[in-house]
């Protein structure tokens, strides 16, 4: 025993555990996975990753629902003929157009009417199925604005 009360084995142990002599505890070691051999080590995903995933699943689920919405609202019935052709409205009106604020406003009279001469020297007139002029209603309005 010595002078404090403690013994000498005591002094000893606390001697032993202060010594930078002594070998340090390697935590690598303790804190090591299993891992296979030649497996390439997994890293997890950050929330960054992990959102943007979320996102794009979100995203192509609302294309996916868009896609389907759509080819639910097609008539496959072929027995239907479907008259096709190129519309053309005109309305005599579009003549009398001016934008009176801005000269180089690139709708005019001038461009309509060469438009129309296009068409009639391509013998592209005579095979469009012409329509008179008129308001839309709502209903038609909604069928290109939803």
């Amino acid at each position: 025993m010595t002078s404090t009360g403690q013994d000498s084995t005591t002094t000893r142990h606390r001697k032993s555990r202060h010594n930078p002599q002594s070998p340090s505890h390697d935590l690598s070691i303790t804190s090591k996975r299993s891992v296979k051999k030649g497996a390439a080590p997994r890293s997890t995903p950050n929330l960054a990753e992990i959102k943007k995933k979320g996102k794009m699943k979100k995203l192509s689920q609302k294309v996916e629902e868009d896609l389907i919405v759509g080819l639910q609202g097609l008539d496959l019935n072929p027995e239907v003929k479907i008259v096709t052709g190129t519309g053309l409205v005109f309305d005599e009106q579009l003549n009398e157009f001016y934008c009176l604020w801005d000269d180089s406003f690139p709708e005019s009279p001038e461009r309509l009417h060469a438009i129309k001469e296009q068409l009639i020297q391509e013998s592209l007139l005579d095979r469009c199925v012409c329509f008179q002029a008129r308001f839309a209603e709502k209903e038609e309005l909604m069928l290109v604005h939803r």
